[in-house]
Order: C-alpha cells, then sequence, then structure tokens
C-alpha cells in the first residue's frame, strides 16, 4: 500500500500572539500574582474560529454591576512548531478583515497540549480553547 502525501492545509493564516505568564515576586501579604510582559512570548501564524462550545449562563454572569455579562469564546489551531507551555497563557488574533476581533485579548482556557504530530495530518497540531469575559 503506497503512502498518501500530505499536503498543507488550505486555510487563511493570520498574525497570532501568545503571552505566556511569568510569577511576580511576592508581595507584602506573600501573595505571588502572573504578569505578562508587554512583548508577546510568541508571534507566528495561526487559524482561529468561533468555539463551538456553549456555556450555560449562571447567575455570575448577571449581577449587580455587570448586567450584560457574556463568555465569549474561541478557538485557535497553533502550528505544529509551537512549543511553550499555555497554562494561564493569554492570546490574540489579528484578522486584517475583523476590527472587532483584531487584537482582543483572551485567556487560554485549561492546559492544552498538541496533537501527537506524527499522526495530525496539515500544518496545526494545536487546537486551544481560549476565552473572554465581556460586559
Amino acid at each position: 500500500m503506497a503512502a498518501t502525501p500530505s499536503f498543507p492545509m488550505p486555510f487563511e493564516t493570520v498574525e497570532c500572539r501568545v503571552w505566556v505568564p511569568v510569577e511576580s515576586a511576592e508581595d507584602a501579604y506573600g501573595n505571588v500574582n502572573a504578569v505578562y510582559a508587554e512583548k508577546p512570548s510568541w508571534t507566528g501564524r495561526c487559524v482561529y474560529s468561533p468555539s463551538r462550545t456553549r456555556y450555560e449562563q449562571t447567575s455570575s454572569d448577571f449581577e449587580e454591576g455587570r448586567p450584560h455579562g457574556s463568555r465569549v469564546t474561541l478557538t485557535v489551531y497553533l502550528p505544529k512548531s509551537f512549543s511553550l507551555p499555555l497554562r494561564g497563557a493569554r492570546l490574540a488574533v489579528y484578522p486584517t478583515d475583523d476590527p472587532y476581533l483584531r487584537g482582543k485579548l483572551f485567556d487560554v482556557d485549561g492546559e492544552p497540549y498538541s496533537y501527537m504530530r506524527s499522526n495530525t495530518p496539515g500544518d496545526y497540531s494545536w487546537q486551544v480553547e481560549a476565552v473572554a469575559h465581556d460586559g
């Protein structure tokens, strides 16, 4: 049986930036917080789509002072060459044709890992769910 050739996926890519958190020094109360550098930890190309995950709205989404709260989700596909830890990271995509989404910061949900690169066709082996809280 002959091997089937692998071809790059025909998806339009956009600029993508990822900020990996670093721990701050302890504050006066002994707390250590995640901080993010102004410059991204990684800049490259990615593919994105609105997330298909549906979240139930809870009372915390509609509390006093935040009556129009919402949870916006995005699925971002990062290239096989990406190799940074994503737990607690932030990311943004920069499509040229979508000014609302361009540069909007999202928090990575959970701790994603790459699919097995050798068994993943195309250029992208990371499927990253990200979330922004608006309102």
